[in-house]
């Protein structure tokens, strides 16, 4: 059976209010989705599931990027942004091949537009020598550029620009709710040269709302790290700069500071510390631009559940509304 909506038929005046719904149609959604809430999710240290210590196993590590992939339409998942610490050994090729198969999870058709900070297990390379107690740190990057360098990511339209020759700090650019994003991944431990570059990133962007994505940044006791203390310093007079996303120390903590009337918020999340090297928690951030709210949750595809403490689930205060 159809229905035909022609003006007219039959002298029905059921023709006219066929007419009307189809133009509400095609004109009424779209003021809608431009104020859809939409979700960014986050992806805390993931270490433990690539190299299988602590009882995590990949398995985990891919269990959180299909449930992102399947909630996508439900929740409106527009990005998913990884903290750091990929994998645990910056030198094991096996470790960095559970990580891609897992984000390739991530790239279906259409993708859904993630970045991975570098953390300092996806930078150093740790070797305890017999004759020394502290051990030595080798730092190279090699792994992490050849799965997730800019040839990866160069040819989304997500993607903004990597800085010097390699992926280990870049930026990506996002629309949705009818709000502009820039997300800006700072390596671990990140140099001034880096931080400047950052810098004149929000300043050049600064109709875009800003997101920094660095591995430390606050510790559990919501006081900075010293590279969060620094990269605060620097980025604080833009004012479209809001959050910082972090993990590296296990546990969850939530920081605000403000500086000349702009606030910013430092959010941790950190769960390789837990049961099968963290059980796979993920963390969702739904943005509702009508309400000019931030609804934050934690929830573990592994599990089933949601964790529901104050820790854990919260709302940030955050306007949204149009200039």
């Amino acid at each position: 059976m159809t229905t035909d909506f022609r003006i007219g038929r039959c002298g029905s005046v059921y023709g006219i209010w066929g007419v009307v719904l189809i133009l509400a149609l095609f004109l009424w959604p779209a003021g809608v989705r431009a104020q859809a809430d939409f979700t960014i999710a986050v992806i805390p240290d993931t270490q433990n599931y690539a190299s299988g210590d602590g009882g995590g196993t990949p398995e985990i590590f891919k269990a959180q990027t299909r449930w992102i992939a399947e909630n996508r339409e439900a929740l409106n998942i527009v990005y998913v942004a990884h903290v750091g610490d990929a994998v645990n050994h910056a030198d094991r090729e096996d470790q960095w091949q559970h990580a891609d198969a897992a984000f390739r999870k991530l790239e279906g058709t259409p993708p859904i537009p993630y970045g991975i900070a570098l953390g300092n297990h996806d930078k150093y390379i740790y070797r305890r020598l017999p004759i020394r107690i502290d051990g030595v740190r080798i730092e190279t990057t090699q792994l992490y550029n050849r799965y997730f360098g800019v040839a990866r990511f160069k040819d989304r339209p997500w993607f903004g620009e990597n800085h010097g020759d390699d992926n280990d700090n870049f930026y990506h650019l996002l629309s949705a709710g009818g709000l502009d994003f820039i997300l800006v991944f700072l390596e671990f431990a990140a140099g001034s040269d880096v931080l400047g570059w950052a810098d004149e990133l929000l300043k050049e962007h600064s109709d875009k709302r800003a997101i920094v994505v660095s591995h430390s940044v606050i510790k559990r006791d919501k006081t900075f790290s010293h590279q969060g203390q620094t990269t605060y310093d620097v980025l604080k007079d833009n004012p479209n700069f809001f959050m910082m996303l972090c993990g590296h120390v296990l546990g969850e903590a939530l920081r605000e500071d403000t500086y000349n009337g702009n606030r910013v918020y430092s959010l941790l999340a950190d769960y390789q510390g837990r049961e099968r090297g963290g059980d796979g928690w993920l963390r969702i951030m739904k943005f509702s631009p009508t309400r000019n709210r931030i609804e934050v949750s934690t929830y573990s595809p592994t599990l089933g559940q949601y964790e529901r403490d104050a820790d854990s689930q919260f709302t940030l205060e955050y306007d949204m509304s149009s200039d």
